[in-house]
């Protein structure tokens, strides 16, 4: 990791793994530069052990988690958020509840459908999922500098739609919020 990204205590991102494809360190690398917080879902657990990355957290099910806590019992302290089985939705609940106000989901496997999460009480919320980064934008309008030849992907409401660029410079999308924004990575 870089030594010269400094965060504020209490303004780190949370970065949750709850499913990772292909189980590869190397897509999350880049993730843990900015020291977050690290939360993994019991699903993916077994793929991120390997790794000897500092855990601060586990989101696990009823039924797990008591083996996951004589498993981890060398890592602790650990954080422990727990959730009906199937409803790891409510774990995420919880864990934003927690103030835990900038979360990174790592979810390959497409858990949730993006609408799903987007009324979780963190301020900002991204998705990495399938080599794509998912923004959240709670506002009306998304500006940020492209180059031309992007494609940028939208999902409102249940619709989706794929913009590109043919430009470089500054671009600006308005859709009635919320909306999501993805972005190759």
């Amino acid at each position: 990791m870089s030594s010269h990204h400094f965060v504020k205590d209490g303004q780190e991102p949370t970065l949750i793994i709850l499913s990772i494809l292909p189980p590869s360190f190397e897509q999350v690398q880049s993730l843990l530069e900015w020291s977050p917080q690290v939360f993994v879902s019991d699903v993916a657990l077994k793929t991120v052990l390997p790794w000897n990355i500092k855990i601060d957290g586990i989101l696990a099910s009823q039924s797990s988690i008591q083996q996951w806590q004589r498993e981890l019992y060398e890592q602790e302290p650990l954080q422990w958020v727990q959730y009906s089985d199937g409803s790891v939705i409510n774990a995420l609940e919880a864990l934003a509840a927690r103030n835990h106000h900038k979360i990174q989901i790592v979810d390959d496997v497409g858990v949730f459908p993006l609408h799903d999460l987007q009324g979780l009480p963190s301020h900002t919320i991204a998705v990495i999922r399938e080599l794509r980064r998912w923004s959240l934008i709670r506002g009306e309008k998304w500006t940020k500098w492209v180059p031309a030849a992007t494609t940028v992907s939208l999902v409102c409401g249940l619709s989706t739609y794929e913009h590109t660029v043919t430009t470089d410079g500054t671009h600006t999308i308005v859709l009635p919020p919320p909306f999501w924004v993805g972005e190759a990575i």
